[in-house]
């Protein structure tokens, strides 16, 4: 059978041990970039090593999903340096029209991002530099006497090589973004995402985004470019459209929300409405909106509210959803569709970076099919989707420990235990964006917290570590 082959993102588990775990699930075989070789926090992956498994392996491959960063730039957090050459990967790349002609059956999928409003945290100045860069890029977008008053100042206080390099960095991706435009036009690249990185509704990305639509724009490529919020989902949202295809299925899903509202929503970190990324979402993986639960194969359950919520990840304190009748009618409603046996998985968007345990307390979890919290709420509803593919495709699909690990990370981790922990390093005036040798120690510490809630799992056993030795994301495996 023909493979399917990847190029992640970079190491961080969502980018490769849930692509392969998916992957195996939907019985998609697929060969995968070593996680051990793939971009990290300080290093990037190796350029000629990616080329040269995709030369040795490209005749048995049906799909070459790509990952635009990890290819061109060694992972994410090089992209966000600037670090690549467009000349030269332009020169380099030319092999994939070569693949195209030797193989006219081959697709290629890629996933590109448009860079995020900031740099990257890997320290306490640097964490400080994140926020005035930030609202530097925020500021770009407005207009007003106090707004330019305000730029003067952060152009002041941010310091130049730090400027100098996040501006330059921006240039060079928007030419990354063109060059693989430009591969789509040509027939070279067959379907492509452009993910906005982490950003807010006005700023410095809306001159890039307009360069990008005029393109697509003046191409013809609507339904062959997808533009929307996202970043680490990009694989995973890929991936379901290869499930979807080679099963050739599209799965009817009911949406359920608490109010209509939520689709006009933009969430935190995101720079559109949610409905605009949740509808891209859908035509890209090839799911069809069903309009009742009964006709649909799938219940997708999303929990956000009127205002935005956000969590203080260096400190612990409550953040609780407002159990008014909307909240009440849309808890009954999914523990009804539950009771029926009706599949069904809930996202839930209350706050960024996090589930909340009050409104998974409510809920039958154990008969949820999919649950997904994490990070960014484009973050949750691709990988959701990606694991709803699956399950449409395989319904006895043995995928409740993937659940189970995303309960114990999204929910537990996320919301709850690391940021006691990180409230905790803090104070002492450790690095949490960085652990080095206290790496081990703050693993341990994490274990034992979250073994405290481990019944949600119906005490199963698991293991953590820490991928990027930082305390942003853990790998977690919890037994079957």
């Amino acid at each position: 059978m023909k493979k399917t082959l990847i190029i992640p993102l970079d190491s961080r588990p969502c980018n490769t041990a849930w692509l392969k775990r998916l992957a195996e699930e939907a019985g998609v075989p697929a060969l995968i970039y070593p996680r051990s070789r793939c971009g990290t926090l300080h290093r990037g992956a190796d350029f000629a090593g990616m080329m040269s498994m995709i030369e040795a392996n490209i005749a048995d491959c049906e799909y070459l999903l790509i990952s635009a960063d990890g290819l061109a730039s060694g992972g994410l957090i090089q992209a966000r340096l600037g670090l690549a050459d467009p000349d030269r990967l332009s020169a380099e790349l030319k092999v994939l029209g070569e693949y195209k002609k030797r193989y006219p059956g081959l697709k290629i999928y890629v996933f590109d991002t448009l860079m995020r409003t900031s740099i990257t945290a890997y320290d306490a100045e640097s964490a400080r530099h994140w926020s005035l860069v930030n609202e530097y890029s925020r500021l770009l977008g407005e207009e007003g006497a106090a707004e330019s008053a305000r730029l003067r100042y952060l152009e002041k206080a941010i310091p130049e090589r730090v400027l100098n390099r996040y501006l330059r960095a921006r240039e060079i991706k928007l030419r990354l973004n063109l060059y693989f435009l430009e591969q789509t036009a040509a027939g070279v690249v067959d379907y492509l995402i452009i993910l906005q990185e982490d950003t807010a509704p006005r700023g410095i990305q809306k001159r890039e985004q307009e360069i990008i639509a005029d393109f697509i724009k003046e191409h013809g490529l609507g339904n062959k470019v997808k533009t929307h919020n996202g970043t680490d989902e990009g694989g995973l949202l890929l991936l379901a459209k290869i499930v979807n295809e080679k099963r050739r299925h599209s799965p009817r899903v009911y949406l359920l929300l608490p109010e209509q509202g939520v689709l006009e929503k933009t969430m935190l970190f995101e720079d559109r409405p949610f409905g605009e990324n949740l509808r891209a979402m859908f035509e890209t993986a090839g799911f069809v909106p069903a309009n009742d639960p009964d006709s649909a194969d799938f219940i997708l359950a999303v929990y956000a509210e009127k205002e935005n919520k956000d969590l203080d990840l260096s400190d612990f304190r409550e953040v609780l959803p407002e159990k008014g009748p909307r909240y009440r009618a849309f808890v009954s409603e999914l523990n009804n569709y539950l009771a029926a046996g009706k599949p069904a998985g809930l996202v839930d968007l209350l706050f960024p970076n996090g589930g909340s345990p009050e409104l998974l307390g409510e809920i039958d979890y154990r008969a949820l099919k999919v649950y997904s919290a994490w990070n960014t709420a484009s973050n949750a509803l691709g990988s959701a989707l990606c694991e709803i593919a699956v399950l449409t495709s395989v319904p006895d699909a043995d995928h409740e420990a993937f659940k189970n690990e995303r309960i114990m990370d999204d929910c537990v981790y996320q919301y709850i235990v690391r940021r006691q922990v990180n409230r905790d390093l803090l104070a002492s005036g450790h690095n949490i964006y960085d652990l080095g040798d206290l790496g081990p120690k703050v693993a341990a510490r994490i274990a034992g917290e979250m073994e405290k809630y481990r019944f949600l799992v119906d005490n199963r056993r698991f293991r953590i570590s820490l991928p990027w030795n930082r305390t942003f994301e853990i790998d977690i495996e919890v037994e079957d």
